[in-house]
């Protein structure tokens, strides 16, 4: 499978450039569903994270998770965010990740 997209993250260098003085390091990256669904991974995985937009030339399918999805290598399915909405960079994951995916069931 071949997938087309662009990066998930800027590089760890310049990911807390600007942050206000007393602001926490970030340290994690947080992937948003239109469901609602959500998933963080540390800055070091998300570097090495893309969003697909497109699978083996073709632009991905809704029911693949387009128009954009998490591709996380070394990750399991149900972490590879579908239809992305949005990605937030932080300093602490996510608490409510795991009750998130209990609700919304695996992949």
């Amino acid at each position: 499978m071949t997938a087309a997209g662009g990066p998930a993250a800027g590089s760890g260098a310049d990911a807390g450039e600007g942050a206000a003085a007393g602001a926490r390091e970030p340290a994690y990256v947080r992937f948003v569903s239109v469901t609602g669904y959500r998933w963080s991974l540390p800055l070091s995985e998300a570097e090495d994270a893309l969003l697909a937009t497109h699978v083996g030339g073709d632009p991905l399918s809704h029911g693949h998770g387009g128009p954009a999805r998490l591709v996380a290598p070394g990750r399991r399915g149900f972490q590879w965010v579908k239809w992305v909405t949005r990605v937030e960079v932080r300093a602490e994951r996510d608490p409510a990740q795991w009750v998130v995916t209990l609700i919304s069931g695996f992949d």
